[in-house]
């Protein structure tokens, strides 16, 4: 099974192995209606070419809180792709003191938004469902 998967292509250094990376992939994202906040995660592969042939990701997802969420009526996903390249505004300063697992809003910003076309293996019949058809077939 084909599938087109959008990414965000920007050289950043992965924090827990300083390996550079480019190719980032939104894997989760959350919207909190009550606080006005989204969390986006973002996991990062070498770069397009080891995402395609199925290498893993490089150290951990990054969780990136953005201080707003989508509109009704757009894509969601497309939004939030979008606002993780915009650059950051006029004198900010990433804070001095950060809370454990605290991600720059801005990592991304400047990045390319970009699609690759991976192929994903077929899903497996697992056995449940070999004896839910046979008990069908019955």
């Amino acid at each position: 099974m084909t599938k087109i998967q959008t990414y965000i292509e920007k050289i950043v250094e992965d924090e827990a192995t300083g390996a550079e990376v480019k190719y980032h992939e939104i894997t989760a994202y959350a919207v909190d209606l009550t606080q006005s906040v989204s969390n986006v995660t973002v996991t990062s592969y070498y770069s397009p070419k080891a995402r395609k042939l199925g290498k893993s990701p490089v150290g951990f997802p990054v969780t990136i809180t953005l201080q707003a969420f989508p509109p009704k009526g757009v894509d969601q996903l497309d939004w939030f792709y979008q606002q993780l390249i915009v650059n950051a505004p006029e004198g900010y300063i990433e804070p001095q003191e950060k809370y454990y697992g605290w991600a720059d809003p801005f990592l991304l910003s400047g990045g390319k938004i970009k699609t690759v076309e991976l192929t994903e293996p077929e899903p497996q019949v697992t056995g449940l469902e070999q004896e839910q058809d046979i008990s069908e077939e019955m």
